[in-house]
């Protein structure tokens, strides 16, 4: 059986470094995530996934001022949920 070209190690590490990174960086970084303990990956998932959720509220803030941190939850949540599921889950209507 053939496998696919999203199967392709190589390919993956391509698909997966950032763009304003060298090839260099990216496998020094990739080797700097091998050497930690799982449990030190998943801390930093957590806190990479907190800042970037910081960073979103901060930009509907400053996209629209007058919201309410109430409005910028439900802001926040229709980003992360995309247009159709956040419609679906009722989030809107129940506050």
């Amino acid at each position: 059986m053939a496998s696919r070209p999203s199967d392709d190690p190589c390919m993956l590490f391509l698909k997966l470094m950032p763009r304003d990174t060298t090839i260099e960086a990216h496998r020094a970084q990739l080797a700097a995530y091998r050497r930690m303990h799982p449990s030190q990956r998943v801390e930093l998932a957590v806190q990479m996934s907190e800042e970037a959720r910081n960073i979103t509220e901060s930009g509907i803030r400053a996209r629209w001022p007058q919201f309410s941190p109430e409005d910028v939850r439900k802001r926040l949540l229709r980003t992360l949920l995309g247009e159709t599921l956040y419609l679906e889950s009722g989030i809107n209507e129940r506050g």
